[in-house]
């Protein structure tokens, strides 16, 4: 299991008491997570993204010079 796929599934936000937590996979890179808890429910989307260009690495294109 990929460790995106381990913070998903174990994902609960500021939920206390997790009653439920249902993933639904999008695709290979997106997933649906609604949490419940004892008296509230939450539904976050999580994509994974790879950073192509930063301004502060050495190894990454800068995108501003």
């Amino acid at each position: 299991m990929t460790e995106f796929t381990k913070s998903v599934d174990t994902y609960d936000h500021d939920v206390t008491k997790v009653k439920r937590r249902e993933v639904f996979r999008c695709s290979d890179r997106s997933y649906f997570v609604r949490v419940s808890g004892r008296l509230s429910e939450f539904e976050f989307f999580f994509q994974l993204a790879e950073l192509v260009a930063d301004t502060k690495s050495s190894d990454l294109p800068d995108t501003i010079s």
